[in-house]
């Protein structure tokens, strides 16, 4: 997957939804919100459980994989 980022482009994204995907519990990811948003990187929006994230602008387009294909066998 290759990802390029604008400065300054905001992405929303649901609590529930990040805790699915990143197997943690709701609270663990309420909890990196908060953090972020006293980074300023996160804001909550006006529904309850969503929230939008800053994305940081990218010096350079690198290539990021999440396939276990291109892992180095041991």
């Amino acid at each position: 997957m290759v990802s390029q980022f604008y400065s300054q482009q905001t992405v929303g994204v649901e609590e529930r939804e990040l805790a699915f995907r990143f197997r943690e519990t709701t609270h663990n990811i309420v909890s990196a919100l908060a953090v972020l948003e006293k980074e300023g990187r996160a804001s909550r929006t006006r529904l309850a459980g969503y929230w939008t994230l800053r994305v940081q602008h990218q010096n350079n387009n690198q290539e990021v994989s999440t396939s276990h294909e291109d892992q180095p066998r041991i």
